[in-house]
C-alpha cells in the first residue's frame, strides 16, 4: 500500500521454512536458487545460493573394478572409490536430488524435528541403492557463512544419509576440512547425503 517500503525481495516457489533456535527464519526460495535467512530485528538478512542446475553441478564417470577411481563436481562433492569396492564397472552421476515434493517435504520435517541444521545443499550419489564391497568415501562441500549465520560449530558439522524407509537422518561418522570447506564420511551404499549439524541417529 501507500507509504510501504519495498523490501526488494521477492520468492519464487518458496519450497520451505526451517526456524532455528535463535530465531532466524529460513526459506528454500526454489526458482531463484537461493535459501533466504530473515534474522531478528537489527540482524543482517543473509542470501546463500544454492547449485544452479547444469554440468557444473553434476559429474559422471565409469570406474572399472581393476582401478576403482573418482567422481568430483566442480564444488567439490564426489566420491572415492577403491578398486576393492567394486563388484562390477559401474557409471557413477554426483548431482542435485530430482524434485519430489513428498520426499522433500519429508526431508525438511524431520530436519525441524530433529533441530538439525542445513549447512549445505543435498547431493544425490546413484545409482540410487548401490551396494558397495567396501566403504566408498564420500565428499560433500558446506557453506562456512551459513554454518556462522546458524552458530554451528565447524568442526562438529556431519554428513547424514536420508533414510527414506524411515523417513529420518542419520549421522555418519565425519571428518572435516575447515581449509577446504569440505565434509567426509565412508558409506558402503548410494543415496542422498547432506551436511547438518546438530543431533541425530548415528549409524
Amino acid at each position: 500500500g501507500k507509504g510501504k517500503k519495498k523490501t526488494g525481495i521477492t520468492f519464487n516457489k518458496p519450497m520451505g521454512l526451517v526456524l532455528d533456535r535463535a530465531g532466524n527464519l529460513y526459506v528454500a526460495d526454489r526458482n531463484n536458487d537461493k535459501v533466504r535467512a530473515f534474522g531478528l530485528p537489527g540482524r543482517p538478512t543473509l542470501i546463500v545460493p544454492a547449485p544452479k542446475p547444469g554440468e557444473d553441478h553434476i559429474a559422471r564417470a565409469v570406474l572399472d573394478t581393476e582401478e576403482g577411481g573418482e567422481v568430483l563436481r566442480k564444488d567439490k562433492a564426489g566420491v572415492i572409490v577403491p578398486a576393492a569396492a567394486l563388484a562390477e564397472d559401474i557409471k557413477i552421476t554426483v548431482s542435485q536430488p530430482e524434485g519430489d515434493k513428498s520426499e522433500e517435504k519429508s526431508r525438511h520435517n524431520a530436519l525441524a524435528e530433529k533441530e538439525l541444521k542445513v549447512v549445505s545443499p543435498p547431493v544425490s550419489y546413484a545409482p540410487h541403492g548401490t551396494q558397495f564391497e567396501e566403504p566408498v568415501t564420500l565428499i560433500l562441500p558446506y557453506n562456512a557463512n551459513l554454518a556462522e549465520a546458524q552458530k554451528a560449530d565447524e568442526a562438529s558439522l556431519q554428513v547424514h544419509y536420508w533414510n527414506e524407509g524411515k523417513k529420518e537422518w542419520e549421522a555418519l561418522e565425519s571428518q572435516v576440512d575447515k581449509k577446504d570447506k569440505t565434509v567426509k564420511a565412508k558409506t558402503k551404499h548410494f543415496s542422498l547425503y547432506q551436511v547438518l549439524s546438530g543431533s541425530s541417529t548415528q549409524t
